[in-house]
């Protein structure tokens, strides 16, 4: 057991100094908290407008991407473009070294060949030539319509030229396209 032998007076002082410094005390520590709280505040904000800013340079590259990406489709679609006129352009070509080999094989020895003219544009050729005989010129124009190559083939001109002693010809024929 212990005996306060202080005056009331100093009693209550005690009491209110002690509870002012509790007080002091605890609105120290809020305060403290106070402070903490907005430091963690102002990192956080930092934080994540240090986020922002990299994602708005992520959207700004992938923009940049997309937009690369876009031009590539567009070449893609041109180049695509190319092609398909080409293939329309190699479907309607004609190859005419079979056509040439064709008309080399169906000339008989004694038919020689002056000129030749072929077309795509009308599907026809036309050549003319010299042959000791007409019958030479008959068998070339049998060959012809025989051969894979040619059809409705025409028999044009024939003349004979006294002074070489053979016969000039003309013959035009529509193509078979292979």
């Amino acid at each position: 057991m212990t005996i306060n032998l202080l005056p009331e007076k100093l009693k209550k002082q005690r009491k209110v100094s002690l509870v002012l410094a509790e007080i002091h005390f605890d609105l120290s520590l809020i305060f403290i908290a106070l402070i903490v709280a907005s430091l963690g505040m102002i990192l956080i904000n930092l934080n994540q407008t240090r986020n922002i800013v990299l994602l708005d340079n992520k959207i700004s590259n992938e923009e940049k991407t997309f937009e690369s990406y876009r031009e590539l489709e567009r070449d893609i679609i041109g180049i695509n473009s190319r092609l398909k006129k080409i293939a329309e352009i190699d479907n309607t070509k004609i190859d005419w070294s079979n056509y040439i080999s064709s008309i080399a094989s169906s000339t008989p020895p004694e038919v020689t060949i002056d000129s030749l003219s072929l077309t795509s544009i009308k599907n026809s050729v036309s050549f003319t030539g010299k042959a000791a005989s007409r019958k030479d010129i008959a068998v070339l124009k049998e060959k012809l319509e025989t051969s894979d190559y040619f059809e409705n083939v025409i028999f044009n001109t024939s003349s004979y030229n006294s002074t070489d002693k053979n016969y000039s010809f003309s013959l035009t024929a529509e193509i078979e396209k292979k």
